[in-house]
């Protein structure tokens, strides 16, 4: 026979043997002990049932052989209830269960009747106490062990008495009937304590059990993290906690009636099956940064963890999805920050070194941290022109005899005040200026260092000079025109008068003679000056 066909078959049975029960309700209690005996129960009609169907025919043949017409009746009578109430539609579980013990007392009782102690009753009996504390409460159990005692005592009472009226013929040995009973009593009561203790223990774990799970359960609805579980074969949701239906706008009934498809976006929907492929039997998987959509079309970035787990019986994975869209916004926005600063910094950095004056940072402890290309090529703070390092002291850069005069300028820098002052240089027999700026360098209301700016002042410096010189030279010019000017001019202005007023011609020929001496004085004044300023280069 076809194995698909024998397990199709096999289905079919057990359904038809559990139709009407309510065993596979969805909100039957499953943490209760008695769940486990209904589920016990039953798996025992499913399987005694094709038993008892195999012996039944060996069972009569032997049973008519053996004369016990009446016995065989009974036997298929029984059969027949079983049956009946194997398949019985609406008949509840606990009422199969007393028809199955009623039956089986029913036939113990009648095979220690025929058979005695030699017999299958005694074992019936036995039997039937340890089916009851399986399958009903274990209180039955002590009462069938009662109830067991009652009926050998029966049986011996009416050995003992042996009524003429005692129409079963079985001769009984008291003795060994009194020690057969006693040791089958003594048997069912330790195997029903034993059960009872046994099922008190799985009854304890089973509360511990449930109590774990609705914690688990609770602890999964109640996550701040959203988290699913989904079939890895199917890829559909099989649970899904409130933290995602919030996260993702859609209702639990909607996130359990679709797949994990539904949140990725149009273009990775083939690749997340590939992904749940690949990692089908690997317990543990981890993916930063996938996009997620949520049902309003909002694009989310999450991280997912899954774990490899059994959920009613099929192989799915639990989710967990930490939405990370704010930090990847921020990390976005930081990035471009950052690349705003560098564009910052390289521009600064382009003007701090296009400038035509070198600058050098110095930390509290007067150790350079900063300085331009300019610092490095002009001349500044020593005649040797050694370059700068970063690290190094300013004061192994400076000439001996100037590191007083430098600490001084530094210690007023310190107090807040900012100092200026030029050095001169001889270098190759010319002189050469620099103009140094020494101040403090504040960050957050705080003095965090000092800030040294040097630049070359020979020019100006040679400007001032040439201005000096040409002011000297023209003080010399005015105090000539001043003075050496005035007197040929002032006898000029004299003989004038003198000759105006003069009648002799003799005394008029000598004034005229000394005009003409003075003019020609004037004239020669008037020509220094004129050679004087014309030598002055004006700048």
């Amino acid at each position: 026979m076809n194995k698909d066909l024998l397990q199709k078959l096999l289905l079919k049975y057990r359904e038809l043997v559990r139709n009407g029960t309510g065993i596979n309700d969805p909100n039957y209690k499953r943490s209760d002990i008695a769940y486990w005996k209904d589920i016990l129960f039953l798996t025992l009609l499913e399987y005694a049932l094709p038993i008892c169907l195999l012996t039944v025919i060996p069972g009569v043949f032997l049973l008519n052989q053996s004369h016990l017409v009446m016995a065989v009746y009974i036997t298929l009578f029984v059969l027949f209830v079983v049956i009946m109430v194997t398949f019985r539609r609406g008949l509840t579980i606990k009422w199969r269960k007393l028809i199955t013990v009623s039956l089986l007392y029913l036939l113990s009782i009648y095979y220690i009747a025929c058979l005695g102690y030699i017999g299958p009753g005694i074992f019936y009996l036995l039997a039937i106490t340890v089916l009851i504390a399986l399958i009903l409460p274990i209180r039955y159990a002590y009462l069938s062990v009662a109830f067991n005692a009652m009926v050998l005592l029966f049986f011996a009472y009416m050995n003992w008495l042996q009524p003429l009226d005692w129409s079963l013929d079985v001769i009984y040995i008291f003795k060994e009937w009194f020690t057969l009973c006693f040791s089958l009593l003594t048997v069912e009561l330790i195997i029903v304590m034993l059960i009872d203790k046994i099922f008190d223990r799985l009854q304890i774990t089973l509360y511990k059990k449930d109590r774990l799970r609705q914690n688990y359960t609770r602890i999964f609805d109640s996550s701040p993290i959203p988290m699913w579980l989904f079939d890895v074969d199917t890829l559909r949701f099989l649970a899904v906690n409130d933290a995602a239906v919030i996260q993702y706008g859609y209702s639990k009934e909607q996130f359990l009636n679709s797949t994990i498809q539904m949140l990725r976006p149009k273009e990775h929907q083939t690749e997340i099956q590939n992904i749940v492929d690949a990692n089908k039997e690997q317990f543990s998987f981890k993916k930063y940064g996938v996009v997620h959509l949520t049902q309003g079309g909002e694009k989310l970035y999450v991280n997912i963890e899954s774990r490899l787990m059994t959920y009613k019986g099929s192989n799915a994975k639990l989710v967990l999805a930490s939405n990370i869209t704010a930090q990847v916004k921020a990390e976005a926005e930081n990035t471009e920050s950052i690349l705003k600063i560098k564009q910052s910094e390289a521009n600064l950095q382009a003007i701090f070194n296009s400038t035509g004056e070198g600058f050098v940072l110095l930390d509290d402890t007067y150790h350079i941290i900063s300085f331009n290309e300019k610092a490095l090529v002009a001349r500044f703070l020593n005649k040797d022109h050694i370059p700068f390092q970063l690290g190094r002291s300013i004061f192994d850069y400076v000439d001996d005899y100037r590191k007083a005069p430098l600490q001084a300028y530094l210690n007023q820098v310190d107090e807040g005040l900012t100092v200026e002052y030029e050095l001169e240089f001889e270098v190759e027999g010319k002189s050469l200026w620099m103009h140094y700026t020494i101040m403090p360098v504040y960050q957050d209301n705080s003095k965090k260092g000092i800030c040294i700016n040097g630049r070359e002042i020979t020019d100006f410096k040679t400007y001032v000079q040439t201005i000096e010189a040409q002011n000297i030279k023209l003080r010399e010019i005015s105090w000539t025109q001043s003075h050496m000017v005035r007197a040929p001019l002032a006898r000029i202005m004299g003989l004038n008068s003198l000759i105006r007023v003069s009648t002799d011609l003799q005394e008029q020929k000598e004034l005229l003679s000394f005009l003409e001496q003075s003019c020609t004085d004037l004239d020669a004044v008037v020509r220094k000056i004129v050679k004087d300023s014309e030598d002055q280069k004006i700048v």
